[in-house]
């Protein structure tokens, strides 16, 4: 499946709150593809779609870490507030802990 017709049906999906049928997406899906989902998933903000979200913070793309840690900080939660704050004090790379600091701050 096309990346353009994996994230119209990403849209789809997270239009009916469907978080696993998003996350089976997700195990096959290129780098662009999983950024559309994170951000699909953050609009969902239920637990399987936090857990999710959390899993890929700790990802070694760092466009895809960035990504969920921008995801994790658009839903209003304490628990992923921790979560960013860890992977960024964890981060060596200094252009992607910059950008994880923006996302804490955005």
């Amino acid at each position: 499946m096309s990346d353009e017709k994996e994230e119209s049906k990403i849209e789809k999906l997270a239009e009916k709150k469907k978080t696993k049928a998003i996350r089976k997406i997700m195990e096959k899906a290129d780098s662009t593809v999983v950024i559309d989902a994170l951000k699909a998933l953050s609009g969902i903000g239920d637990e399987d779609s936090i857990n999710c979200i959390t899993s890929y913070l700790d990802s070694s793309d760092s466009s895809i870490k960035v990504a969920a840690a921008n995801a994790a900080m658009s839903i209003n939660s304490e628990y992923l507030k921790t979560q960013v704050r860890r992977v960024c004090n964890c981060e060596k790379d200094a252009d992607v802990h910059q950008q994880l600091l923006a996302a804490l701050n955005a």
